[in-house]
Protein backbone atom coordinates (compact mmCIF):
# COMPACT_ATOMS: atom_id res chain seq x y z
CA UNK A 1 0.00 0.00 0.00
CA UNK A 2 1.46 3.51 -0.92
CA UNK A 3 1.41 6.37 1.48
CA UNK A 4 0.60 9.09 -1.67
CA UNK A 5 -1.44 12.05 -0.13
CA UNK A 6 -2.58 14.20 -2.93
CA UNK A 7 -3.52 17.79 -1.75
CA UNK A 8 -7.34 18.86 -1.34
CA UNK A 9 -9.64 17.15 1.61
CA UNK A 10 -12.38 14.77 0.25
CA UNK A 11 -16.17 16.21 0.24
CA UNK A 12 -18.54 15.28 2.59
CA UNK A 13 -20.31 12.11 0.57
CA UNK A 14 -23.18 10.28 1.60
CA UNK A 15 -25.09 7.21 0.29
CA UNK A 16 -22.62 5.78 -1.72
CA UNK A 17 -21.76 1.99 -2.91
CA UNK A 18 -20.20 -0.20 -0.20
CA UNK A 19 -17.39 -1.00 -2.24
CA UNK A 20 -13.76 -0.19 -1.65
CA UNK A 21 -12.50 0.94 -5.05
CA UNK A 22 -9.30 2.50 -3.37
CA UNK A 23 -7.61 2.42 -0.05
CA UNK A 24 -5.50 5.73 -0.67
CA UNK A 25 -4.95 7.76 -3.17
CA UNK A 26 -2.11 6.80 -5.32
CA UNK A 27 -4.84 4.41 -6.87
CA UNK A 28 -7.00 7.52 -7.90
CA UNK A 29 -5.92 8.71 -11.15
CA UNK A 30 -4.52 12.38 -11.99
CA UNK A 31 -5.82 14.50 -9.25
CA UNK A 32 -8.47 12.43 -7.45
CA UNK A 33 -8.38 11.51 -4.05
CA UNK A 34 -9.39 8.38 -2.02
CA UNK A 35 -12.41 9.27 -0.20
CA UNK A 36 -15.15 8.23 2.29
CA UNK A 37 -18.49 7.77 0.45
CA UNK A 38 -20.23 7.49 3.80
CA UNK A 39 -20.18 3.53 3.04
CA UNK A 40 -17.31 2.49 1.20
CA UNK A 41 -14.20 4.21 -0.44
CA UNK A 42 -14.06 5.76 -4.06
CA UNK A 43 -11.78 8.17 -6.00
CA UNK A 44 -13.31 11.48 -5.52
CA UNK A 45 -12.54 15.03 -6.94
CA UNK A 46 -11.17 16.65 -3.99
CA UNK A 47 -11.90 20.24 -2.65
CA UNK A 48 -9.91 22.75 -1.52
CA UNK A 49 -10.70 25.47 1.12
CA UNK A 50 -9.19 29.40 1.45
CA UNK A 51 -6.83 29.78 4.71
CA UNK A 52 -8.37 31.47 7.60
CA UNK A 53 -7.64 35.24 6.94
CA UNK A 54 -7.55 35.43 11.32
CA UNK A 55 -3.78 36.37 11.84
CA UNK A 56 -3.30 38.85 8.86
CA UNK A 57 -3.36 42.77 10.52
CA UNK A 58 -6.28 45.23 9.39
CA UNK A 59 -5.00 48.06 7.60
CA UNK A 60 -7.23 51.46 8.68
CA UNK A 61 -8.70 53.40 6.20
CA UNK A 62 -7.11 57.09 6.04
CA UNK A 63 -9.76 58.00 2.92
CA UNK A 64 -12.63 56.95 0.83
CA UNK A 65 -12.09 60.28 -1.59
CA UNK A 66 -8.85 60.80 -3.80
CA UNK A 67 -9.04 64.80 -3.45
CA UNK A 68 -7.96 66.99 -6.64
CA UNK A 69 -4.33 68.75 -6.21
CA UNK A 70 -4.27 72.47 -5.86
CA UNK A 71 -4.05 74.05 -9.58
CA UNK A 72 -5.35 70.77 -11.38
CA UNK A 73 -7.73 71.24 -14.10
CA UNK A 74 -10.83 69.69 -13.87
CA UNK A 75 -11.57 67.52 -17.20
CA UNK A 76 -12.98 68.96 -20.31
CA UNK A 77 -16.55 68.72 -20.15
CA UNK A 78 -17.54 67.95 -16.62
CA UNK A 79 -18.68 69.93 -13.61
CA UNK A 80 -16.94 70.59 -10.33
CA UNK A 81 -19.35 68.17 -9.03
CA UNK A 82 -17.59 65.44 -11.05
CA UNK A 83 -20.77 64.87 -13.06
CA UNK A 84 -20.81 65.50 -16.87
CA UNK A 85 -22.15 69.06 -17.38
CA UNK A 86 -24.33 68.00 -20.50
CA UNK A 87 -25.25 64.32 -20.60
CA UNK A 88 -25.70 63.16 -23.95
CA UNK A 89 -28.45 60.57 -24.07
CA UNK A 90 -29.67 61.58 -20.46
CA UNK A 91 -32.32 64.49 -21.04
CA UNK A 92 -29.90 66.85 -21.08
CA UNK A 93 -30.64 69.97 -22.66
CA UNK A 94 -30.19 69.88 -26.65
CA UNK A 95 -28.13 72.54 -28.77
Amino acid sequence: MSTVVKPGECPRLMGGLCVMQCTSDAQCSGALKCCSNGCGYECTIATYSLPLLNNLPILPITSTRSRAKLGSKTPEGYGEDGGPDNPVGLGGPRG
